[in-house]
């Protein structure tokens, strides 16, 4: 009979999470096999009773439970819209913080030495190469979290996952500002903007995703830590974390993009070296920390942590907190299935 309960309490947290009409059949039949008479067997009359009783009242409560599991959509549906708007805030907030850096930029200072721009001669035009990989492996993800089976969990992982680098960005490239690392790049003038000035000329690099390969984005100062470095690697271990194990290859693949896009970063002297380790470090440290913290919410240990965002993360993951298989799905047939329900 403890089998049954636990049984039991599994499948109301699957109602939560919203898996319970897809894995009812298969926990019912569990439960039959595990109380399932053989020819020898000597079976407690009240036990069998009890199960009975136990796999009539989940049969019973599948309608409600299915009806939780619409309330869980509804709310996840929220928490991705808000997620979205944190991260659009924290975007334009490192915007802002990238214009203030530009202007206090120390003036016709030569580059801080570096062990590896100090050796390598400078190629221009390879961080636009860098660019376009970026928006190929970021449309690469949008497609993946698009048509992922629990696509509005993954994509409220990642909105606030970029959030709070966004706001590390900001706050790092700012306390400190070090001479620009290329001595080629063109840089816009310096000058003194009123605050209604500096929300303008942020708005300007906002709408052009803080490229330059746009034109749109000519400001300098930004350097640690690198932008186009956290997206690289941000993109690979959200590609590594949630591709099917099928899809090996392309997992290596956005790896050996994310590697040679901040070399062709570096090699073309559009960030320190330390930018780039540094961006490595948080992105992939923030990354796992996180993930992690799901396995501590899951099992009711998460009072260990001591990150300052984890109130942010209890509230977003509270009924998400579980594993779940990489599947795929066409959106509009499983829209199409909901309503049937």
């Amino acid at each position: 009979m403890d089998y049954g309960k636990n049984l039991f309490r599994k499948m109301q947290y699957e109602a939560v999470s919203g898996n319970f009409v897809e894995n009812l059949n298969s926990n019912v039949n569990m439960l039959n096999n595990k109380t399932g008479l053989c020819d020898n067997e000597i079976v407690d009359i009240d036990e069998q009773n009890e199960n009975n009783q136990l796999e009539n009242e989940l049969r019973r409560g599948s309608s409600s439970n299915m009806l939780v599991s619409q309330s869980f959509y509804t709310q996840e549906r929220f928490k991705v819209l808000l997620a979205f708007i944190i991260l659009v805030f924290s975007f334009f907030i490192s915007t802002i913080s990238l214009i203030f850096t530009h202007d206090r930029l120390p003036a016709e200072k030569e580059p801080l030495p570096d062990i590896f721009l100090d050796n390598v001669e400078s190629v221009d035009y390879l961080l636009y190469v860098t660019e376009i990989q970026i928006i190929i492996v970021v449309n690469l993800c949008i497609i993946i979290i698009f048509f992922h089976k629990k696509r509005m969990i993954v994509a409220k992982r990642c909105f606030l996952l970029l959030s709070l680098l966004y706001i590390y960005r900001a706050i790092t490239m700012s306390i400190t500002v070090l001479p620009i690392s290329s001595s080629t790049y063109y840089c816009s003038p310096k000058k003194s903007s009123s605050f209604l000035e500096v929300l303008q000329r942020s708005f300007w690099v906002f709408t052009g995703m803080g490229l330059s390969i746009n034109g749109q984005q000519q400001y300098c100062g930004d350097s640690i830590f690198s932008g186009h470095s956290t997206i690289l690697m941000f993109a690979y271990l959200v590609l590594d974390e949630y591709l099917p194990k099928k899809f090996r290859w392309l997992k290596k693949l956005s790896l050996l993009n994310a590697i040679l896009g901040m070399l062709f970063l570096l090699i073309s002297h559009s960030h320190y070296t330390i930018d780039v380790v540094l961006a490595y470090y948080i992105t992939t440290r923030l990354f796992w920390t996180y993930h992690q913290n799901l396995n501590l919410l899951f099992n009711n240990n998460l009072n260990s942590s001591k990150e300052w965002w984890v109130g942010f993360f209890k509230y977003f993951e509270k009924n998400s907190a579980r594993s779940f298989p990489n599947e795929f799905e066409i959106p509009w047939q499983h829209h199409h299935q909901e309503s049937q329900i």
